[in-house]
Parts: structure tokens; C-alpha cells; sequence
């Protein structure tokens, strides 16, 4: 009980510094397990497009991402790892589900991205509790 407490508790810190000016674009997508999948640029802006603002701004949250885990770390006496993964493509968004509807993404960029994750994912160290986001950009 006490590790879906703090991973609750790690969820909300990331979902907490979406509420910053700077990462207004991001969109959080869902939570499967300990995976925290986010993506921005699925709102086509002329900015955005121009100067790769969606990219930069995922590269920084997932920074952000990374001192939030070692704060939490350093405050709970654990050792918790965040993989990070980053891909960019085009993305189809929408709302799927009559009792209980869910905004998601589909396409190849989502694909691959998860693909890329699972395989990693047995490589991981042995015994250090491990944390996976996904972070996708829509083009």
C-alpha cells in the first residue's frame, strides 16, 4: 500500500508542474502502471510549428521530471529511476468511449515510442525501483 501511495504521490508532482506558464502545451495523456505518458503539439499553433516549441518544451518537462524523482527520492530514502523517451510524428487525438470516455493518441509515433519502451524495459538494473514516461510531439 504504501508504494501506490508514493507513486501516487510522484504522479501528482508531475501532473503539478504541467500547471506552470511554460508547459502550457503538454497535455498529459493517461498513467498505465508506472508509466506517465504526456505529448504537446497536438494543438496545431503557427508558434509552435515555427520554432519546435513543443519539441523543447518536452525536453525541458522531462528535466523538470527528472529533479522532481531525485527530490522525492532524496525525501523518501529510495533510489527511483526515470527512463525517459521522446518521439516526434504525427499523432491522431480524440475522446473514445460512451460510459467512460477517454481522450487518447493513436498512430506510428505512439507505436513506435511504446515499442521502443517495452524493449528497453528488460535491460533496466537489477533491484532499483523504475519509473517510464513517454513523452510524444506531434507534428
Amino acid at each position: 500500500m504504501e508504494c501506490l501511495r508514493l507513486l501516487n504521490e510522484i504522479i501528482a508532482d508531475f501532473d503539478q508542474l504541467l500547471e506552470d506558464s511554460e508547459f502550457e502545451g503538454i497535455e498529459k495523456i493517461k498513467t498505465i502502471g508506472s508509466t506517465y505518458m504526456a505529448a504537446s503539439g497536438l494543438e496545431e499553433t503557427i508558434e509552435n510549428n515555427a520554432e519546435n516549441k513543443g519539441t523543447t518544451s518536452l525536453a525541458i518537462y522531462a528535466m523538470r521530471l527528472q529533479d522532481q524523482l531525485e527530490h522525492v527520492n532524496i525525501h523518501s530514502f529510495n533510489n527511483f529511476k526515470l527512463r525517459i523517451g521522446l518521439n516526434v510524428g504525427p499523432v491522431v487525438a480524440g475522446v473514445i468511449g460512451a460510459r467512460k470516455p477517454q481522450f487518447d493518441i493513436w498512430g506510428n509515433t505512439v507505436r513506435i515510442r511504446v515499442r521502443t519502451r517495452d524493449r528497453r524495459a528488460a535491460i533496466s538494473q537489477a533491484g532499483a525501483p523504475l519509473y517510464r514516461l513517454s513523452l510524444l510531439c506531434a507534428t
